[in-house]
């Protein structure tokens, strides 16, 4: 299963406050602007900040390195508005096996909307033992996260509310959560959608719903664009490092 492992941080606004100026503090420094904590996230790893951005009830403000910034180079998102929709294509699949105390690891087509429900292959049927533990369902939600111009989104962030538990969007947008144990102990869920720079979105699954032939069509949900709160910062090297660099910029052709 695809796991929550790097988000996408070029679409941070950038800060116009020095680091060098900043108080220092724990975790960071405090900005003297909007008195947030600026966090260090230069020697963070992809996952420690994907978690820290993902799991906070705050906006995150941080300090980062120009490589942790850069766009993903798989696309470019091409925002046409500040106010936009990201379509969220989101597909309930449901399996069933019909070995006693196994689970399917069966693949499937991936289809927008609707959601596809179907059974294991038919196998030669066995006399059970009386030991042996009753069939065991699956449910596994699979979908696609698109932008405006239907192009992919990728590490965009799929939760389930209440827990650390999530996935995060692939290079063609696909994710695919296991919400099997969570239906175990409970007939609904919440899954929460996030992406920087826009609202988060709630969907709420009924287990009832996911196994009653007559509500398994799951309608598309959309997230709506909002103003980018989370802040990154970048040191600006020093006077005689910017000076050398331009003039290795000016030879090489760069602009």
């Amino acid at each position: 299963m695809n796991t929550l492992d790097k988000i996408n941080l070029s679409q941070l606004k950038r800060c116009d406050q020095q680091w060098e100026n900043m108080t220092p503090v724990e975790k960071g420094r405090i900005c003297g602007k909007c008195e947030k904590i600026i966090i260090d996230f230069r020697n963070f790893s992809p996952l420690e900040i994907a978690q820290t951005h993902t799991y906070s009830p705050e906006p995150v403000c941080g300090l980062y390195t120009r490589e942790q910034l850069a766009k993903p180079k798989i696309f470019t998102v091409r925002p046409k508005k500040k106010w936009q929709t990201l379509y969220l294509g989101l597909l309930g699949l449901f399996y069933v096996n019909q070995l006693p105390g196994q689970e399917v690891t069966d693949t499937t087509n991936i289809i927008q909307t609707q959601p596809d429900y179907r059974a294991a292959p038919d196998t030669i049927p066995q006399p059970a033992p009386e030991s042996v533990t009753p069939t065991r369902d699956s449910i596994i939600v699979s979908g696609k996260l698109t932008g405006y111009e239907s192009e992919p989104i990728i590490y965009g962030s799929v939760l389930v509310k209440g827990t650390q538990t999530g996935v995060s969007t692939d290079f063609d947008g696909n994710y695919s959560i296991d919400l099997t144990e969570f239906f175990r102990d409970t007939t609904e869920l919440t899954l929460v959608f996030s992406y920087i720079g826009y609202q988060k979105t709630e969907l709420i699954l009924s287990k009832n719903a996911l196994i009653n032939p007559i509500n398994r069509e799951l309608t598309t949900t959309s997230m709506v664009a909002a103003e980018i709160i989370e802040f990154g910062i970048v040191i600006k090297p020093p006077l005689h490092k910017r000076i050398w660099n331009g003039i290795k910029n000016l030879f090489s052709g760069k602009d």
